[in-house]
């Protein structure tokens, strides 16, 4: 049996794959798929080199990681802000 080469993944799908699992963990396809919009599917054709991630599907996902980094940033500070009255 023959094997299909892996294609090479571009920087950007490399990227897209890096926060995905940054932000979401091993579950990332699909829950990166519901806050940005797209597909699982695509997410996985991104993932493995099948297809190229689009600019739309980039940016849908650059906005989904957006949300989740500006969430953490307001928690971040509310946490040092309360560090005082911890004790």
């Amino acid at each position: 049996m023959v094997k299909k080469p892996v294609p090479k993944l571009s920087q950007l799908a490399r990227l897209i794959v890096k926060a995905g699992e940054a932000n979401y963990g091993t579950e990332w396809r699909r829950r990166l798929a519901e806050a940005s919009g797209v597909s699982p599917a695509m997410l996985a054709f991104v993932a493995t080199g099948e297809k190229p991630a689009s600019p739309a599907v980039a940016r849908k996902v650059a906005t989904a990681i957006g949300k989740t980094a500006g969430a953490l940033k307001k928690i971040e500070t509310e946490i040092l802000a309360n560090i005082g009255d911890a004790k």
